[in-house]
């Protein structure tokens, strides 16, 4: 049932935005659209890969302070 109404509402959407004013693009236009968007996700999954590397060299460093303690 649930999936119904989902599919049910995404026709109402899919209606409306056959009815709305139409948008055209030049290529160009979608050509930026589409680098700036790339490179939008390049830069965020870049910018995740840091701080994972980040966090596993703090785990590195807390591990070794913690046997150096121990000797």
């Amino acid at each position: 049932e649930t999936e119904a109404s989902a599919f049910e509402s995404f026709d109402d959407e899919e209606e409306k935005f056959e009815k709305a004013d139409s948008f055209s693009f030049t290529e160009n236009e979608l050509k930026e659209i589409v680098t700036n968007s790339v490179q939008n996700a390049l830069e965020k999954s870049i910018a995740a890969s840091l701080v994972e590397l980040a966090v596993s060299e703090l785990k590195t460093q807390v591990i070794r302070m913690d046997q150096s303690r121990a000797l």
